[in-house]
Order: C-alpha cells, then structure tokens, then sequence
C-alpha cells in the first residue's frame, strides 16, 4: 500500500490554497444584490420595429407597478403551489385507500347526522386523492391503470351515498365535479380515422396517465453480448447488486433474465450470504423515492469524510465545449471580445477524501494503488456536502479507495475571476481533472490502478457527453451515469416536472447561484428582457433559456441542450421532436455501415447509464425510447441496418421500473441504509471491470 498520492498541480496546492484574482475594474464583482430593490426599480420594456423587447425606457423614470407585481408573483407563488401539489400527490397513495375504508364505515354507521364538516372533508380528500392515483402518470407506471380506476369508482359511489344519507347538497356539488374533472382527464380525443390526426372522424377513448410517458419497455440491464469485454464485464458483476425492482431482468440480445423472491422488506439470500435489504415498499411513487431520501438520509457530522482540498487550474474556455454546427460564427460560446479574454484561466477545487479505517478517529491511511480511485461529478448547484456523495465516499473509503470529487466552477465557495461560470456542456473541466489525476498519481507510480468517473444527475449528463466528446482521448476507464439524461432536448417537454419540482429547484439555482453569486454579471451580460424573465423564471428550462444560453453565447436553447447531451448531435424532427437517423448506406448487399459518426459512436470505456422509469426530474425519455433508435438494444448495439445506425456497444443501460431521482430508497427504515443501493451500483460494476483489466476490445 502506498500512503502518499502526490498531486502536482500548477497554481494549486492543499487545505487553504489561496488564488490571486486577476479581476479588472471592467468585471462586475462577485457577490449578490438586494433582488427585491432590483424588482421594485424595474422599468416599462422598450420593444423594436419587429416587436422584439430590447430593453428599459431610457428616458422613462416612471416604475412598471404591473411588472413589479407579475415578477413577485412568479418568483413566490409558483413554487409554493408546486409545494402544496407534491405533499397533495405524494401523500395521495396512503390518504386514497384509507379514506375509502373510513367513508365504508360511515355507509354503515348508526350514528345520527353529526361531523357532517369532517366527514365533508375526508370526502373530499379521499375523492381527490383517488382522482390522483388514477391519473397520475406516477402511480399508473407503479400500479397500473386497473388499481387507480376501482379505488376512484368506489370513492364515488361510497361519496355519493353519504352525501345522499347525510343530507350534504355542497359536497355533492363538489363530488360531482371532480367527477367531470376525472372524466376530461381519462378522455383521449383523437381526429381522424387513423389516429394520427389525418383523415376524417373522431375517435374517443380512454387512457389514464399521460399517454406521451407511457413506458412500453422492460425493466433491466440492456448490453451487446457481441462485445467480449462488455460480456465479461457483465458476468462478473453480481446480478444482485443491479437488482432494484422485483422484476429487473438482464438483456444481453436473448432476452435472457433472472428473478429473485421478496420476503417482505428483505431479499432472500442463499445460504451464508448477508441478507440485502430490499426496495423500500411503502414508498408510492418516484416523487417520494426522490424526495424522502434527500428529507431522511442524514449522516451524523461525526461520520463525514475528511476532505483534503486542492484547487486546480483550468483554461477558462475550451471550444470542446460546444457543439460547433452552430449559427454562431464563435463556436467558444462567447461572442464579447471583453468578456473572452477577461481571464486566461479558472479554477475549480478537487475535494480528496482518502481510505480510513476507523471512524470514530477517522485516522487516515493514505492512498492504496490496488484500489479503483473514483472521480466524482455532482448535481446541479451541489458539491462535497451532498449527502449522497457523502454516502458514496464513506463506503468506498472504507474499502480502501480513494474519492475526488470535482467540484465544478463557481460551486459551492468557489470565486470566479471572469465570466466563465459553470454550465452543462462544459466537459473540458473533467478531461483536465482526468488527465491530471491519471498524470499525477497513476502513470508517475506504473500502477494498474483504474479511474473511474462517477456522475450524478447533472454529473452524469456531463460525464456521458465527456466519455462521447473526447472518444480515444477520454482520461478515465470506466464511467457511470446516474440519473443523467442523453438528450436533454426532452426535458422541453417534461412539462410534470416543470409544474411540481423545477419551481422549487429554479428558486434554489436563480436566488443562491446565478443571482446570489453572479448577479452582477449576470446582469451585465444579458438584455433587460431577459433578466426580467430570469426574475420571473418558474422552470430550469426558462433560466437556460434566459440566462444560460445568451450569457454563454449559445445560439438559442436547442444548441444549448444539444451540446450537452451524449446523443445531442443527432438530427431530430423539430415538429415531432423524434430523433432522424440517417439511413445506413451499404455497398454490399449482405453489409450495412453508416456515413456518419456522432457522440455515442466514440465511446471508448464502459460507460454505464443508469436511468429509473419513474424518475420525476429528468424524464426516462431523455435516456431511452419505446421505439427507434433511442429503445436501449439500438443503443448498445452497434450492428447498423439499411434502416437504422447503429449505437455502442461499449454502452451499458440499466433501467429499473422505480427508484425516483438519485434516490433508490431501501428497506422499511431507508436511513439505515441510506443510498445503498446506488453506491454498492457502482462499486460492483467498478469491481467488474477492475477484474477484467483496463484493456478493452475496441469493437467500433
């Protein structure tokens, strides 16, 4: 075991490294302004011959009273009806049956007309929780449309035969209405005889849910059985380590698969194996998988791993970090001269967490060469303080390995010395890092130790572009992508997501990262039309569209979201959105190749993306598709047809029918085992490909 990793890094150094700003009197400072006195001292929007906004009255001294309180409006009142929707839609799975077993009672109950308020309420409550189970596309994904349905019947029946029994005409009113709300919900209108909308006639039928998110694929591991090294790989990674669901499969081209039993909360183990505890059942849907862990998972301080900190140098723009089929003729992402040459260089921060052996001194033991060393992409607005980055990193030191988490620029304490904040199609920061780490602490000591990079929501959209933008260069030997999408070009119409949880994130990412750090140049850089609808903002989408895509001088939001996404260089629809593969051309009649390379096409490492279908944040239809080229055998198959090119098949997609947002809750009491399931994840498919060496076929 060596004890000692060394980092050499230029203008960086350990613990309190300190960097002298080269910040000019024409750089806004860092820090945020007073957001309320910016509201009330907006002024009437300037509009060109186009009928284009373009800025604030110059001459106008007067205040847009009804701006003012427009902008008020969205920046309270959306994410507190989001809040209030969630608890409503979180707590509807329990409040449904429950309510109609008391509503049974009442139908038999001999008391006289009393409480008749309470059990006006309960009616209510039990009405729409039911209404929710039924057409939520959650708790139909969970459920099935069949459960929903028979428990909203019945709360209507036993709804109205109190109402009739006590006398209750306004509850009547109200039950009657949600009737009708029920019914326009579970009505789907379709015009013309084939039901595409050409033709004539009108179909009508039923569908419960959103039938845009219905999911038509099986749950599973989804690999190319053809690659040997992939194949390898997957036979040495326990299968009950990738087991979330009860009917998680693996798919290797044969549609082969393996089960296993439940014993309530518990897997079944053979014999002389440690029980797993198994997904946690009394959580509904993926809005309580996502948010529950985060409200419960705490790690006591005395447990939190002991970060050694390093910052490191980074150019301060990379052309690699756009696509460049843009209609910008500067492709860097910045069309201000003063702001591209505001500073050479930026840094971001390495927090290092090394192997320990007792928690309770947390002695540390230094670095061992034998074990995989992690690289750590976190969240949108996260860092090291994550606690599921925490949970990952407590577990793999305990292993012997050490964590690095890459803390992205302008994250968490990180100043800024220009303009160069973070944002998501930023992947030049992770091949330095890589390079850096593999440089310094691998190839200096000819270990056979491997890097593997781990990425978290936004990490993982960002590390699956890096492993597809750099190809042969990546700087890493395996990745994972954890509840990261390929084509963010989807999330435009995640509109669920956009109504319930992204205005509380946008408060979060616009008040305490965008405005609460980088006001100031934020404001000088983007139109007064835009930073009003960043103060108006109510979904990510809309500060992408107003802050991120003209403060970085991306083309518009489809180039924003094109460049950060693994399969965003593929061509789509723009009406239907679908994804146009061009077909593959052939010479021979018995073989088929496609002209064209795109992203997914350079994987060059195992690159696992792990996806659950009812995930609330990032729609599955960003990572994979019922049909096409997006359905996950197309994806890690890369065999071309006439019709079709191929993917990758050093891609590896794991789907599980449940487990929310970097969540995946165990057991019946998820804090004791906290993010489990998702840490283990990766380091069993970290040992696979450990044990298998770092030489892959290439097979591209």
């Amino acid at each position: 075991m060596n004890t000692n990793m060394t980092i050499n890094m230029e203008n960086s150094n350990d613990h309190h490294a300190t960097t002298t700003s080269t910040t000019t009197t024409t750089i806004p400072p860092m820090g945020s302004f007073n957001l309320f006195e910016e509201i009330f001292q907006m002024k009437p929007i300037t509009t060109n011959k186009q009928g284009q906004q373009e800025g604030y009255e110059s001459s106008s001294s007067s205040i847009n009273i009804f701006t003012i309180a427009i902008t008020l409006w969205y920046l309270l009142v959306p994410a507190l009806l989001a809040m209030c929707e969630l608890w409503v839609r979180l707590f509807a799975g329990y409040v449904g049956p429950i309510g109609i077993m008391q509503l049974v009672k009442e139908n038999y109950s001999l008391e006289p007309k009393n409480n008749t308020k309470v059990l006006s309420i309960v009616i209510i409550l039990t009405v729409v929780s039911t209404l929710v189970i039924m057409t939520d596309t959650l708790y139909v994904l969970q459920n099935g449309p069949l459960y929903g349905a028979i428990l909203f019947v019945t709360s209507i029946l036993v709804s109205y035969r109190l109402c009739y029994l006590k006398s209750m005409q306004f509850t009547t009113s109200i039950v009657s209405i949600l009737l009708l709300v029920a019914i326009y919900l579970i009505t789907n209108i379709t015009y013309g005889t084939d039901g595409t909308g050409t033709g004539t006639g009108i179909g009508i039928g039923v569908q419960f849910g959103n039938p845009a998110d219905e999911v038509k694929i099986q749950e599973g591991l989804y690999y190319d059985e053809n690659n040997t090294y992939i194949s390898q790989i997957v036979q040495h990674w326990s299968h009950e380590y990738r087991r979330y669901d009860d009917t998680t499969r693996t798919y290797d081209g044969t549609k082969n698969g393996h089960d296993y039993d439940y014993d309530h909360d518990t897997k079944v183990a053979t014999p002389g194996q440690q029980q797993r505890p198994a997904a946690t059942s009394w959580i509904t849907t993926g809005d309580g998988r996502t948010g529950l862990p985060f409200i419960l998972n705490k790690y006591d301080l005395r447990e939190y791993p002991t970060w050694v900190r390093v910052f490191l140098q980074v150019p301060a723009n990379d052309e690699n970090d756009t696509d460049t089929n843009s209609n910008n003729n500067n492709h860097n992402g910045y069309n201000n001269e003063e702001m591209s040459s505001s500073s050479e260089y930026e840094y971001i921060a390495l927090d290092i967490s090394f192997p320990t052996t007792d928690i309770d001194t947390d002695t540390i033991i230094g670095h061992d060469t034998s074990k995989p060393m992690y690289l750590i992409l976190h969240g949108l607005s996260g860092g090291s303080q994550e606690e599921y980055i925490r949970d990952m990193t407590i577990r793999r030191n305990k292993e012997g390995s050490t964590v690095i988490v890459m803390v992205a620029r302008g994250m968490m304490d990180l100043p800024i010395q220009g303009y160069h904040i973070f944002h998501g199609a930023r992947t030049s920061d992770v091949h330095t890092t890589a390079t850096i780490i593999k440089q310094n602490t691998i190839r200096s000591q000819s270990s056979q130790q491997i890097l593997i990079g781990v990425g978290y929501s936004m990490g993982g959209i960002i590390i699956s572009n890096y492993v597809g933008r750099y190809g042969t260069e990546c700087a890493l030997d395996g990745a994972i992508a954890i509840s990261g999408g390929l084509d963010m070009r989807y999330q435009k119409y995640a509109y669920r997501a956009q109504r319930l949880w992204q205005p509380l994130l946008t408060n979060t990412l616009r008040n305490d990262f965008l405005l609460g750090k980088f006001g100031h140049r934020i404001k000088s850089k983007v139109s007064a039309y835009e930073f009003q609808r960043i103060l108006q903002a109510t979904h990510i989408t809309e500060i992408d569209t107003y802050a991120v895509v003209p403060y970085n001088g991306f083309d518009d939001l489809d180039h924003y979201y094109r460049s950060m996404s693994l399969l965003g260089d593929l061509p789509h629809d723009p009406d239907t959105d679908a994804i146009i593969i061009p077909a593959a051309t052939t010479t021979d009649t018995n073989t088929a190749t496609s002209n064209t390379k795109y992203k997914i096409h350079n994987i060059s490492i195992p690159l696992l993306v792990v996806q659950a279908l009812d995930d609330p944040l990032i729609t599955w239809k960003a990572t994979v598709q019922n049909t096409g080229f997006m359905h996950p055998m197309n994806l890690v198959n890369n065999t071309s047809s006439r019709e079709l090119a191929g993917g990758n098949s050093n891609l590896l997609v794991l789907l599980t029918k449940s487990g929310g947002h970097v969540g995946w809750p165990l057991g019946l009491m998820p804090s004791q085992h906290k993010w489990k399931w998702m840490s283990d994840l990766a380091m069993s498919f970290v040992s696979s490909i450990d044990k298998n060496g770092k030489k892959m076929e290439s097979l591209l």
